[in-house]
């Protein structure tokens, strides 16, 4: 197989119980950070929010497209959740990092694209390569 990814559920920002949204998704966080509203200020902002995340794990023979519309289709029946945590200035986005052995490219076709709006979750991507050249 020419990838190795990994795929996370992230919440960013705002305020919220850690332990309340992974009861809600019946997620165990992979790294929690509770806000710090003694840290805002334009620097520190980022430090400053609240974080919660959660790597999903796979077969390793499953490719890409299916592990995230495998992800995206069971994120459907959270969307009441989420936006909650919007409106209250989360941000949230399924997160993928993507390692390629060698140039490659790959299709997201738009019915799994659909489920992660359907979801009103964000599609992040992180691409890197083990080889230069």
């Amino acid at each position: 197989m020419n990838e190795d990814f990994s795929i996370s559920l992230r919440i960013r920002g705002g305020s919220f119980s850690s332990q309340e949204v992974s009861q809600a998704l019946g997620l165990s966080p992979f790294v929690v950070r509770a806000a710090d509203r003694s840290k805002i200020s334009d620097v520190e902002s980022d430090k400053a929010a609240a974080y919660w995340s959660h790597r999903f794990s796979f077969d390793p023979e499953l490719h890409l497209q299916e592990a995230i519309a495998l992800v995206g289709e069971a994120l459907t029946k959270h969307v009441v959740i989420f936006e909650q945590l919007q409106a209250g200035g989360s941000e949230v986005e399924l997160f993928v990092g993507l390692t390629f052995q060698r140039s490659s490219g790959h299709e997201l076709n738009w019915k799994v694209l659909s489920k992660l709006a359907e979801a009103k979750v964000s599609l992040s991507l992180d691409l890197y390569c083990d080889k230069v050249g």
